[in-house]
């Protein structure tokens, strides 16, 4: 199942073969807010996990336009560096033992964002 919903956002979104391991583990967790718990029939897995009901809404598509807010440590020039960083969103993944949204923001560069980032 996950396999296949790999190869989908591989396919369709137009994604390079070497970021797989990003998006099995975004599969995973929209695999555990879908579907029912084998044991609790009438919640789904990340309910029974957490105890908190997953809101599909917060979750954005993979492959969509993420902006990241840079605070001002982040950026070179305090005046003249841009405020905000754009890239493509790959998924909600822990990366660098860091769990957040990981931002494609150059070819083969990721970033991990928790908190200041907008998607379109």
């Amino acid at each position: 199942m996950i396999d296949n919903m790999v190869k989908s956002l591989l396919a369709v979104q137009n994604l390079p073969s070497y970021t797989w391991d990003i998006l099995v583990e975004h599969s995973t967790l929209i695999h555990a807010v879908t579907r029912l718990c084998p044991t609790h029939k009438k919640v789904t897995v990340y309910e029974t996990g957490t105890g908190m009901i997953p809101n599909l809404d917060d979750i954005p598509p993979v492959g969509c336009f993420a902006i990241r807010f840079l605070d001002k440590f982040d950026r070179k020039d305090f005046k003249l560096s841009p405020a905000n960083q754009n890239g493509v969103f790959m998924g909600y993944v822990t990366l660098r033992h860091v769990f957040g949204a990981v931002i494609q923001v150059r070819s083969n560069a990721y970033v991990t964002v928790r908190h200041n980032v907008s998607y379109v």
